[in-house]
């Protein structure tokens, strides 16, 4: 899926993390399993691990779909609208 810009931090866990830019971000409706196998080879994917104190920023609109390896606990939050910087629209 996607959405507005976010910070995610992990508190507990590891956590598999599968990033496409906005170009490439259409596979929303999809399990994970099923978008982690279609995007494995392709060269515009992103793949990173999380483990526990790190924060990971998604910008706006890029895709990304996550798989907890076992139990965990993060925090996402979206940064509003008037803290982002957009070239050409914000000054």
């Amino acid at each position: 899926h996607w959405h507005a810009a976010a910070f995610n931090i992990l508190y507990v866990g590891v956590k598999e993390w599968h990033i496409t830019p906005p170009l490439y971000r259409g596979f929303s409706g999809m399990t994970a399993q099923s978008v982690k196998k279609r995007i494995a080879d392709e060269p515009h994917s992103m793949k990173c691990t999380q483990m526990p104190g790190d924060l990971i920023y998604i910008p706006d609109h890029w895709g990304h779909m996550t798989i907890n390896h076992g139990f965990g606990i993060g925090v996402a939050a979206i940064v509003p609208q008037r803290h982002r910087y957009v070239p050409g629209l914000t000054e």
